[in-house]
């Protein structure tokens, strides 16, 4: 494999991605994004990447490459029942592009998917699981994540926000749980997906929780953060699925991380699945010490 082709190279992910990539091999590296000015800001920043301004959703795109990461996606739960067609239009529409590219070129690919696709139970959620499937009907695999801390949109990045901003931040339910994943843990883990996968996977990998209510408490006490209580969000789930306890009866836990389908060598999953809900919890100390290092 020596050509990769990175979609969302200016977002959270692709940006730690593409650095994870250059540290760590020797690839002609490919990134592609919409917005212009993100991509002359990533160019600034030193990279041996060629960047590309391309529309994920254009039938005519097409880029030489060997493997494929796709990580373009619109995100945002509350956007998603705003704009449902958009979504549709690009994390579906823009994956079937992204799926057929990669069969033109022989190339694997591997979808950068979310914990909401499991059990999906909002618009965004929704799309992510339809992207699964679509890549893997095109013979590539998916991987599952959580929330990564500090990436774009995610709570902890809300509420950092907030402390810096100076304003009070909403905490819509306390008893809610989420997986939190550091970047340079995630952006390894999906590297070792790519260089693993064989094709018709879901990757996941195991990551501790945190309840929602412990995290704004170690704002509070670390930063002095102001917390408003608020109603819960329309979408939002009480706690996430990695595997539910359907696709647990074909996932095997291969003691780094569970994998659905392909031959895998491992033990059967949690038959109740892996929810942040049971998942092994992080303390206050442990979300104050990352709180800390903002």
């Amino acid at each position: 494999m020596q050509k990769l082709l990175i979609t969302g190279i200016t977002g959270s992910f692709g940006r730690a991605f593409l650095k994870h990539v250059e540290s760590n091999t020797t690839w002609d590296i490919v990134g592609i994004a919409r917005n212009e000015s993100k991509l002359e800001e990533l160019a600034a920043a030193g990279t041996r990447a060629r960047l590309l301004p391309r529309d994920i959703t254009d039938p005519y795109l097409d880029i030489d490459c060997d493997a494929i990461v796709h990580a373009a996606a619109l995100k945002r739960v509350d956007s998603s029942y705003e704009n449902p067609e958009e979504y549709a239009r690009i994390n579906i529409g823009g994956t079937v592009n992204i799926a057929r590219l990669a069969k033109s070129k022989q190339a694997r690919l591997l979808f950068i998917s979310s914990d909401k696709a499991c059990q999906a139970h909002n618009i965004y959620g929704a799309t992510k699981r339809v992207g699964e499937g679509i890549v893997i009907a095109a013979g590539g695999s998916a991987v599952r994540g959580g929330n990564v801390w500090m990436s774009s949109g995610s709570v902890s990045q809300k509420f950092a926000a907030a402390v810096l901003g100076g304003y009070s931040a909403v905490l819509y339910d306390a008893e809610a749980t989420r997986f939190n994943a550091g970047m340079p843990f995630w952006v390894n883990f999906v590297l070792t997906c790519l260089l693993q996968m064989n094709g018709g996977e879901i990757w996941a990998p195991k990551l501790r929780a945190y309840q929602m209510g412990d995290l704004a408490d170690a704002f509070r006490s670390v930063h002095g953060l102001q917390i408003m209580h608020g109603n819960r969000q329309q979408g939002d789930k009480r706690a996430e699925y990695l595997v539910s306890p359907i696709e647990a009866r074909w996932t095997k836990d291969i003691g780094t991380a569970y994998i659905q389908g392909g031959d895998w060598v491992g033990t059967a999953a949690p038959a109740e699945g892996v929810s942040s809900k049971t998942a092994r919890r992080m303390s206050i100390l442990d979300l104050q010490e990352l709180v800390r290092q903002l």
